[in-house]
């Protein structure tokens, strides 16, 4: 899943997919975070692709050059001051 913001087709001349939109922040990158399954450790995890500005996740601060963070059922991720809530079923 990627959390970033979308560009409109006609601001750019490349169309990106995202799966959590967050348009109207500047500080949100086009792709911000990555959050995937880790098979080998069977746990999800965050990982931050922005160059520029860090992602939180609970009280933790991860930029682009950090290893992926593991994500628990309640996990808060903040993103450019918005901020989301990771849940197990």
């Amino acid at each position: 899943m990627i959390i970033g913001r979308k560009c409109l087709p006609y601001l750019s001349r490349y169309e990106w997919e995202v799966d959590v939109d967050i348009q109207g922040n500047d500080k949100v990158s086009k792709q911000h975070v990555l959050v995937v399954y880790n098979f080998d450790k069977s746990s999800f995890e965050a990982i931050c692709l922005s160059t520029k500005n860090p992602i939180r996740v609970n009280s933790k601060v991860l930029s682009s050059s950090d290893k992926p963070c593991v994500l628990y059922d309640d996990s808060r991720i903040e993103v450019a001051g918005q901020i989301f809530h990771f849940l197990l079923p």
